[in-house]
Protein backbone atom coordinates (compact mmCIF):
# COMPACT_ATOMS: atom_id res chain seq x y z
CA UNK A 1 0.00 0.00 0.00
CA UNK A 2 1.82 3.45 -0.97
CA UNK A 3 1.32 5.90 1.73
CA UNK A 4 1.08 9.38 -0.25
CA UNK A 5 2.53 12.54 0.35
CA UNK A 6 1.76 16.01 -0.75
CA UNK A 7 3.24 19.04 -1.51
CA UNK A 8 5.00 21.50 0.69
CA UNK A 9 3.48 24.08 2.73
CA UNK A 10 6.08 27.62 2.55
CA UNK A 11 6.39 28.95 6.32
CA UNK A 12 6.39 32.01 5.96
CA UNK A 13 2.98 32.63 3.86
CA UNK A 14 -0.51 30.54 3.36
CA UNK A 15 0.13 29.35 0.10
CA UNK A 16 1.74 25.57 -0.38
CA UNK A 17 3.87 24.96 -3.50
CA UNK A 18 2.17 22.18 -6.29
CA UNK A 19 4.40 22.65 -9.20
CA UNK A 20 7.40 23.77 -10.92
CA UNK A 21 7.24 25.06 -14.40
CA UNK A 22 10.18 23.34 -16.16
CA UNK A 23 9.53 24.10 -19.54
CA UNK A 24 7.46 26.02 -22.10
CA UNK A 25 4.59 24.28 -24.25
CA UNK A 26 3.82 25.59 -27.58
CA UNK A 27 3.65 29.48 -29.00
CA UNK A 28 1.03 30.84 -27.18
CA UNK A 29 2.86 31.06 -23.62
CA UNK A 30 1.92 27.46 -21.83
CA UNK A 31 3.86 25.92 -19.47
CA UNK A 32 5.28 22.25 -18.63
CA UNK A 33 4.77 22.13 -14.81
CA UNK A 34 5.70 18.95 -13.44
CA UNK A 35 3.69 19.00 -9.98
CA UNK A 36 4.14 18.07 -6.49
CA UNK A 37 0.49 17.36 -5.41
CA UNK A 38 -1.46 14.38 -5.76
CA UNK A 39 -4.44 16.63 -6.46
CA UNK A 40 -4.79 17.14 -10.20
CA UNK A 41 -7.39 19.33 -9.27
CA UNK A 42 -4.94 21.75 -8.08
CA UNK A 43 -4.44 22.30 -12.03
CA UNK A 44 -8.24 22.86 -12.81
CA UNK A 45 -8.94 26.10 -15.30
CA UNK A 46 -10.38 28.86 -12.84
CA UNK A 47 -7.57 27.91 -9.87
CA UNK A 48 -5.98 31.09 -8.31
CA UNK A 49 -1.87 30.42 -8.62
CA UNK A 50 0.80 32.58 -7.71
CA UNK A 51 4.19 32.25 -9.84
CA UNK A 52 7.18 34.57 -9.68
CA UNK A 53 5.40 37.03 -7.16
CA UNK A 54 2.36 37.54 -9.21
CA UNK A 55 -0.81 36.34 -8.81
CA UNK A 56 -2.68 34.40 -12.50
CA UNK A 57 -5.45 32.15 -12.76
CA UNK A 58 -5.16 28.72 -14.79
CA UNK A 59 -6.92 29.63 -18.21
CA UNK A 60 -6.82 25.88 -19.25
CA UNK A 61 -4.63 22.56 -18.51
CA UNK A 62 -4.04 19.73 -20.48
CA UNK A 63 -2.32 16.37 -18.70
CA UNK A 64 0.51 14.36 -20.95
CA UNK A 65 1.65 11.64 -18.77
CA UNK A 66 2.67 12.53 -15.27
CA UNK A 67 3.24 16.90 -16.54
CA UNK A 68 0.76 19.71 -16.62
CA UNK A 69 0.29 21.52 -19.46
CA UNK A 70 -1.37 25.22 -18.63
CA UNK A 71 -1.89 28.38 -19.60
CA UNK A 72 -1.86 31.19 -17.65
CA UNK A 73 -3.95 34.40 -17.56
CA UNK A 74 -1.63 37.53 -18.52
CA UNK A 75 0.89 34.91 -20.24
CA UNK A 76 0.37 35.31 -24.18
CA UNK A 77 3.51 35.09 -25.40
CA UNK A 78 5.71 32.42 -25.48
CA UNK A 79 8.94 34.94 -24.48
CA UNK A 80 6.86 35.91 -21.27
CA UNK A 81 6.21 32.06 -20.13
CA UNK A 82 9.96 31.36 -21.01
CA UNK A 83 10.88 33.64 -18.27
CA UNK A 84 8.48 32.01 -15.17
CA UNK A 85 10.49 28.69 -16.41
CA UNK A 86 12.22 27.12 -13.24
CA UNK A 87 9.54 29.35 -10.93
CA UNK A 88 7.50 27.60 -8.52
CA UNK A 89 3.58 27.58 -8.27
CA UNK A 90 1.44 28.03 -5.29
CA UNK A 91 -1.95 28.22 -4.46
CA UNK A 92 -3.74 28.79 -1.16
CA UNK A 93 -3.44 26.65 1.50
CA UNK A 94 -7.24 27.01 2.25
CA UNK A 95 -8.09 24.99 -0.32
CA UNK A 96 -6.07 21.71 0.62
CA UNK A 97 -8.18 18.76 -0.20
CA UNK A 98 -9.11 16.52 2.86
CA UNK A 99 -6.32 13.75 3.41
CA UNK A 100 -7.63 10.15 4.20
CA UNK A 101 -5.65 7.46 5.98
CA UNK A 102 -1.94 6.99 5.54
CA UNK A 103 -2.00 10.10 3.46
CA UNK A 104 0.44 13.07 5.16
CA UNK A 105 1.62 16.82 3.86
CA UNK A 106 5.03 16.95 3.33
CA UNK A 107 5.15 20.54 5.49
CA UNK A 108 3.75 18.04 8.58
CA UNK A 109 7.09 15.72 8.08
CA UNK A 110 10.05 17.23 6.98
CA UNK A 111 11.83 17.79 10.64
CA UNK A 112 10.20 14.82 12.27
CA UNK A 113 12.34 12.21 14.39
CA UNK A 114 12.91 9.22 12.64
CA UNK A 115 13.35 6.75 14.90
CA UNK A 116 13.81 2.59 14.47
CA UNK A 117 11.41 -0.05 15.34
CA UNK A 118 14.59 -1.06 18.11
CA UNK A 119 14.41 2.80 19.19
CA UNK A 120 17.57 3.57 17.99
CA UNK A 121 17.51 7.72 16.54
CA UNK A 122 18.35 7.50 12.60
CA UNK A 123 17.69 11.69 12.24
CA UNK A 124 15.09 14.08 11.28
CA UNK A 125 13.66 14.05 8.07
CA UNK A 126 15.43 15.82 5.41
CA UNK A 127 13.43 15.34 1.97
CA UNK A 128 10.47 13.22 0.38
CA UNK A 129 11.73 12.64 -2.94
CA UNK A 130 8.89 11.64 -4.96
CA UNK A 131 9.18 8.42 -7.25
CA UNK A 132 7.00 6.43 -9.55
CA UNK A 133 6.04 3.24 -7.24
CA UNK A 134 6.21 5.11 -4.17
CA UNK A 135 7.94 8.28 -1.87
CA UNK A 136 11.30 7.65 -0.38
CA UNK A 137 12.47 9.84 2.56
CA UNK A 138 15.69 11.21 3.00
CA UNK A 139 16.49 11.02 6.83
CA UNK A 140 20.80 11.89 6.83
CA UNK A 141 22.58 9.19 4.40
CA UNK A 142 19.39 7.10 4.55
CA UNK A 143 17.00 6.36 1.96
CA UNK A 144 13.93 5.00 2.94
CA UNK A 145 10.80 3.58 0.79
CA UNK A 146 7.95 4.87 1.74
CA UNK A 147 5.74 1.19 2.07
CA UNK A 148 4.30 -0.54 5.12
CA UNK A 149 6.89 -2.10 5.28
CA UNK A 150 9.86 -0.11 6.32
CA UNK A 151 7.43 2.86 7.30
CA UNK A 152 5.93 1.58 10.51
CA UNK A 153 4.34 4.53 11.91
CA UNK A 154 3.86 8.20 11.65
CA UNK A 155 2.64 10.09 14.46
CA UNK A 156 2.34 13.92 12.57
CA UNK A 157 1.10 15.66 16.48
CA UNK A 158 4.55 14.55 17.78
CA UNK A 159 6.38 14.59 14.90
CA UNK A 160 8.21 11.04 15.06
CA UNK A 161 8.35 8.34 12.31
CA UNK A 162 8.92 5.09 13.19
CA UNK A 163 10.87 2.68 10.58
CA UNK A 164 12.43 -0.63 10.02
CA UNK A 165 15.54 -0.39 8.56
CA UNK A 166 17.50 -2.85 6.82
CA UNK A 167 21.23 -2.87 5.03
CA UNK A 168 21.56 -1.28 2.53
CA UNK A 169 19.88 1.64 3.17
CA UNK A 170 22.56 3.55 4.96
CA UNK A 171 24.59 5.11 2.68
CA UNK A 172 22.44 5.93 -0.11
CA UNK A 173 21.30 9.52 0.69
CA UNK A 174 24.69 11.47 1.29
CA UNK A 175 25.72 10.33 -2.46
CA UNK A 176 22.02 10.95 -3.63
CA UNK A 177 21.41 14.71 -1.83
CA UNK A 178 20.64 17.56 -3.75
CA UNK A 179 23.22 20.24 -4.03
Amino acid sequence: MRKRTFAPKTPQSPLISIGRAVGVFGLRGALKVNPNTDFRSRFDPGTRVVIAGSQRTIVSAQWHKNQARIRLSGVETVEHAERLVGQELFADEQFVPELGEGEYRVSDLIGARVVTDEGKTLGVLDEVISGPANDVFRVGEYLIPVVDTFVLNVDVPHKTITVRVIRGMAGLGAKNRKR
